[in-house]
């Protein structure tokens, strides 16, 4: 039997806890048979909009912290 992938997009600017969360869901999924594949962008850009539409994801997870750049992306 195939794993099931379960497709993460990680909206995170800190580089080590991208890495937590990375080896944390391969730790959990290895004895379910579940693979993660994560999309993580640092910012939140035009890009990640676009992925967002062409793409499907199963989980989003956003840094809350995340410092803006100064615009208000949601207005």
């Amino acid at each position: 039997m195939e794993p099931e992938t379960i497709k993460i997009l990680l909206l995170e600017d800190n580089q080590g806890q991208v890495d937590e969360l990375k080896a944390t869901a391969e730790r959990l999924g290895e004895g379910n048979g579940i693979q993660t594949d994560f999309v993580v962008f640092p910012s939140l850009t035009a890009e990640v909009y676009e992925e967002l539409v062409k793409e499907h994801f199963d989980f989003l997870v956003v840094d809350l912290s995340l410092s803006g750049d100064g615009m208000n992306h949601f207005s």
